[in-house]
């Protein structure tokens, strides 16, 4: 009993060392307009920010390339650029493929914040942006976000650890009975 408990502490520190590492070790920057691959109407306002052009509609799409395979989450956000006289102006926000959200410009809120779970080792955008009026092109802007590792929660550790234990025990009274016979 003692060699395995042993065993399955040192097996679950490891792992749970290895989680947290890979956790604070990736962090990626989605870099929207180095990772275009293709853009119809849209521009780069600031470091890695994108919006409309001068135009009623346009879009910007591309594909991030991350270091592993594994859940990751995607978070930035969307900003009004202060002009908010524009309600019916949104970006449609894709990701993958899907449909994550539609954002239109509110006099409420000036800040939107985005986030997206997937699995894999990359990920695809589709920003697709709407205006109806076409002199200054949209007020929202698409700003630079980050991608980051989901780490493991500690209840699956709790619960792998008690499922070995419950599978040692079980092992030990089978030795026992094998014995008595």
């Amino acid at each position: 009993m003692k060699k395995i408990f042993a065993a399955t502490s040192i097996v679950l520190s490891m792992l749970g060392t290895t989680s947290l590492a890979q956790a604070a070790m990736t962090t990626i920057p989605t870099d929207w307009w180095s990772n275009q691959s293709s853009s119809n109407n849209v521009h780069q306002n600031g470091v890695e920010e994108v919006r409309l052009s001068a135009a009623t509609s346009g879009s910007i799409e591309g594909t991030v390339t991350l270091t592993q395979a594994a859940t990751w989450l995607i978070t930035f956000d969307v900003r009004t650029d202060g002009n908010t006289d524009v309600p019916a102006e949104f970006v449609e926000i894709n990701i993958n493929s899907n449909f994550v959200s539609k954002i239109f410009n509110s006099p409420i809120l000036t800040t939107y914040p985005v986030s997206y779970s997937f699995f894999g080792d990359e990920f695809t955008y589709n920003f697709i942006f709407s205006s109806p009026v076409a002199d200054l092109g949209s007020h929202l802007i698409v700003e630079a976000g980050e991608v980051s590792v989901v780490p493991i929660p500690g209840a699956v550790w709790l619960l792998g650890s008690g499922l070995i234990g419950i599978a040692g025990i079980r092992t030990r009274r089978t030795k026992r009975k094998s014995r008595v016979f």
